[in-house]
């Protein structure tokens, strides 16, 4: 993985930071096993398994750019997910700006439940894209 510099961090930064670098990495042995499982079943000789992966894990799934449900009116600062994300692979933006995930920052999320620090502004866009297990 190419280490990405990002100068001088706050706290805050460096969670988002190593954030990052885990769903990243996540991300990119979730592509080297489908990879090999699509290469394994053309040749019909079944799949390879990630022994990191929990046992019941038989995919993952991305979520990009879901809309969380919830009213936007400045006021409500809760809002859900349609999905239940892999813990540490949400990434949640407003207007386009990625939020940080620590409880005592923008926003917490518990299951598919997301809990805003300070309510979204009226008229705010939110997206979030996750990672969820298929079982």
């Amino acid at each position: 993985m190419a280490y990405i510099n990002w100068g001088h961090e706050t706290p805050s930064q460096r969670r988002a930071r190593k954030r990052y670098e885990e769903v990243q990495n996540l991300y990119e042995r979730a592509v080297h096993y489908a990879r090999a499982n699509t290469q394994l079943a053309e040749l019909g000789v079944g799949g390879v398994a990630g022994s990191s992966y929990p046992p019941n894990l038989k995919a993952i799934e991305f979520i990009n750019k879901e809309t969380p449900a919830g009213l936007i009116d400045g006021l409500n600062r809760v809002f859900y997910l349609s999905r239940l994300p892999i813990e540490g692979t949400d990434h949640l933006y407003m207007n386009g700006v990625l939020q940080d995930s620590d409880p005592y920052c923008d926003y917490s999320i518990n299951e598919n439940v997301i809990i805003f620090a300070d309510a979204p502004p009226l008229g705010s866009k939110l997206k979030c894209s996750y990672i969820v297990m298929i079982e």
